[in-house]
């Protein structure tokens, strides 16, 4: 069993070789197609992860940030990524769905109050950090537009299911696929809200 800094380094460790891995690989074929060894890197660095009791989230996103940040080919990169992200938030999205559970009644309390937070949160950041940045051109409702999530927090739970497992783990996942779709439902009419209060009448 690791400590939280020897886990660290070592999922930190092991994400930065796999990433010094794809730019070996891509160093001697640049103008190559880079969707093969791409995925295989990713796949290969969740492998390591989940075989050394790592993160395999922690090591695939560590070394996907060494190669977005340090390959020459960083825009195909990136392109091949865009690419790729539904089709994988898809995949996230059938995994946590064989996840789901609802242990106790209080999840369904828990939901809005957890989705509701990172708006008030965004909006908040949003609306009283315009003053001190003397942003007067931003309107103060634009932090709405950032409601709409990503996978990285489904991606999180479901790491998170793989580390510890048991009942409460299948509550965290539970609770973050729920939360995504209250704030995937009330990011179109927030986002409009913005949108209006950024064209001036």
């Amino acid at each position: 069993v690791f400590t939280w800094y020897e886990w660290l380094i070592l999922a930190i460790g092991s994400g930065l070789l796999v990433g010094v891995m794809f730019l070996r690989l891509t160093r001697f074929e640049p103008r190559g197609d880079l969707t093969l060894p791409l995925l295989g890197t990713v796949l290969f660095g969740a492998g390591v992860g989940y075989a050394a009791d790592l993160s395999p989230f922690v090591v695939s996103a560590v070394a996907a940030a060494l190669i977005v940040n340090a390959s020459p080919l960083r825009r195909r990169v990136r392109a091949v990524l865009s690419a790729w992200e539904h089709a994988i938030y898809a995949v996230f999205l059938v995994i946590a769905g064989a996840l789901l559970e609802l242990p106790t009644f209080w999840i369904l309390v828990a939901v809005p109050v957890l989705a509701g937070l990172p708006i008030a949160v965004r909006w908040a950041a949003v609306r009283f950090g315009l003053g001190p940045l003397k942003a007067t051109r931003v309107p103060p409702h634009v932090g709405f537009a950032t409601v709409a999530q990503g996978g990285v927090a489904l991606a999180l739970g479901i790491n998170f299911y793989i580390s510890f497992g048991g009942a409460a783990a299948g509550a965290v996942v539970t609770t973050i696929v729920l939360g995504m779709a209250l704030a995937q439902l009330a990011a179109p009419p927030l986002r409009l809200r913005a949108l209006r209060a950024a064209v001036p009448d």
